[in-house]
């Protein structure tokens, strides 16, 4: 029975040789909604795979967050490390059917949203059909009203009111008028006779157009490999690996699995720094993501990033560290730039967490 931490079950995580990564999104989601924890999402969408503006599954733990989790007893680890490299010939039965299924699903979902979007196009098209055909008796600006075709006065139809409504719903809008008629009556020819058959009698042609249409391969087949190329793509965020090949493997506490050195905060002060100022942000009830793309140590937000912009570029600078006057400026031209304040952070001798914010006021030369 899994152990729970006073915020419910513990963040499952999975540890590799140099990195810990949340597979599931069920556990992402835990992680933002219950400790205000983002991580960086690095893999593809199946849906969007060919970008990287938007990132889906893992989402790697930065060290600070790991010492954040482990602090508050939150988190667990599956040791990659130690998971046999070649699963039993069960387990990969497991997973090839697994697999199969996902791929038949997948590949069917495909099918029935090019169904759906080609129905729609289809309708598109009729309405546009129809109102080509309206549209020169709609908008006439004739003063008199035009004379019947022969063929309409002789079976005491008049095309002049628009395509004809069947009984079972359909219009004969599809077929072209073979004339129409101006104000004063002159007959104007309005496309070509329509084609015959051998025996002379006319061909419909929209029956034979649904004919070569029902001949020809469906769009499906002709693209059926590369909906299974995207459907194998979509497995690779689908978690059926959990569950089949990890589903066994043992959940080890922090202090029962030695973390990679980029984690392990007793061989560096830098990091035990880091952790602490992170800390010290979560229980001033901020969220802090990485924040090497603004030039400083972390980004400082007063809500979920999603929803709020950052307020603040945190720079972790050590008790002892000399700033020189370019550095200063170098601070004060950031936080200008970015339009965010510029936060040094430094942890003093009694574990208390000091900022001083560093604001650019000007031209020191105009003073």
């Amino acid at each position: 029975m899994m152990e729970e931490d006073e915020g419910g079950p513990r963040i499952t995580a999975y540890l590799t040789v140099d990195m810990v990564a949340v597979w599931t999104a069920e556990e992402a989601t835990r992680l933002r909604v219950q400790h205000r924890i983002t991580g960086s999402p690095i893999g593809a969408l199946a849906s969007h795979a060919q970008q990287n503006t938007v990132l889906g599954l893992p989402v790697i733990l930065s060290p600070e967050e790991v010492a954040l989790l482990t602090a508050r007893n939150a988190i667990e680890f599956v040791d990659l490390r130690t998971v046999p490299s070649l699963p039993s010939a069960a387990a990969v039965a497991e997973f090839s059917g697994c697999r199969e299924r996902f791929i038949k699903v997948q590949v069917t979902r495909l099918q029935q949203n090019a169904e759906e979007r080609r129905q729609a196009i289809d309708v598109v098209r009729r309405h546009g059909k129809r109102r080509k055909v309206e549209a020169p008796f709609n908008g006439s600006i004739a003063t008199e009203t035009p004379t019947a075709p022969p063929a309409a006065a002789a079976t005491g139809v008049d095309d002049s009111v628009g395509p004809v409504e069947e009984e079972d719903g359909s219009t004969d809008d599809d077929a072209p008028p073979a004339a129409t008629h101006t104000s004063d009556g002159q007959e104007a020819e309005k496309g070509e006779s329509p084609p015959r058959d051998g025996a002379g009698s006319a061909v419909d042609p929209e029956s034979t157009a649904t004919t070569e249409r029902a001949a020809a391969p469906p769009r499906h087949e002709r693209t059926s490999t590369a909906l299974q190329q995207a459907a194998k793509i979509a497995i690779l965020t689908s978690g059926s690996y959990d569950e089949v090949s990890l589903k066994e493997s043992p959940r080890l506490l922090p202090a029962e699995v030695d973390l990679p050195p980029r984690y392990n905060t007793a061989t560096s002060d830098a990091l035990r720094m880091r952790c602490r100022v992170v800390a010290d942000l979560h229980e001033k009830g901020y969220w802090v993501t990485a924040g090497v793309k603004f030039g400083g140590d972390f980004l400082v937000y007063p809500g979920d990033p999603h929803r709020y912009h950052s307020h603040f570029v945190a720079v972790i600078v050590g008790p002892d560290q000399p700033i020189l006057p370019h550095d200063i400026v170098s601070f004060g031209r950031l936080g200008t730039v970015v339009k965010k304040a510029l936060v040094l952070c430094t942890v003093g001798a009694d574990d208390n967490v000091d900022y001083v914010t560093a604001v650019w006021k000007g031209n020191v030369a105009d003073r």
